[in-house]
C-alpha cells in the first residue's frame, strides 16, 4: 500500500482516502469502496465479513457431496420427497425474484416478487429462505 506523508505522520493511502469521506477508517470501509467503485461484487464484501469472522468461504468434501446429492435429487423429482411439507408449498421457479436483504446481510435470503394474474391484477411473493426443508441440524 502507497503511503502519503502529511505532517509529522505517515498515512496509507486507503485511510487518507476513507478520512475524506468521512468514513470510519478499518476494513469495512475499505470493503465498501472497493465494491462501490465496481472492483468487488457485494459477495466479495460479505466474504470478507466471513473471513474476519474466522468462518472459511469453501466448504468440506462432506458438505460438497451431500449438496450434489440434493441437487441431483431435486433434478430428477422436480420437487425433493424428503419435504414434509411439499402439499403446503407452491413452485414459483417461474418468477423473477428480487433479493430485499440490505447490503449488510451475511446471508442472502428474502426476496420479492410480482405475479400478473389475467385479469389484469398483480400478486406480490414475498419469499423467505427455508433450508430445514432440506437440511436438519447435525447433518452434512
Amino acid at each position: 500500500m502507497r503511503r502519503v506523508g502529511g505532517g509529522n505522520a505517515t498515512q496509507p493511502l486507503a485511510a487518507l482516502l476513507m478520512k475524506n469521506l468521512s468514513m470510519p477508517v478499518n476494513c469495512q470501509s475499505a470493503e465498501q469502496i472497493l465494491v462501490r467503485c465496481g472492483q468487488w461484487g457485494p459477495h466479495h464484501f460479505h466474504d470478507g465479513l466471513l473471513r474476519r469472522a474466522g468462518v472459511t468461504p469453501h466448504f468440506s468434501e462432506e458438505v460438497e457431496k451431500a449438496a450434489e446429492e440434493l441437487a441431483e435429487a431435486a433434478a430428477i423429482d422436480g420437487a425433493l420427497s424428503a419435504d414434509k411439507n411439499l402439499e403446503n408449498r407452491v413452485d414459483l421457479t417461474h418468477l423473477k425474484v428480487f433479493t430485499i436483504d440490505d447490503a449488510l446481510t451475511v446471508e442472502i435470503d428474502d426476496g420479492i416478487s410480482v405475479e400478473a394474474l389475467s385479469d389484469g391484477r398483480h400478486r406480490i411473493w414475498v419469499h423467505i429462505a427455508d433450508p430445514s426443508r432440506l437440511v436438519q441440524p447435525g447433518e452434512a
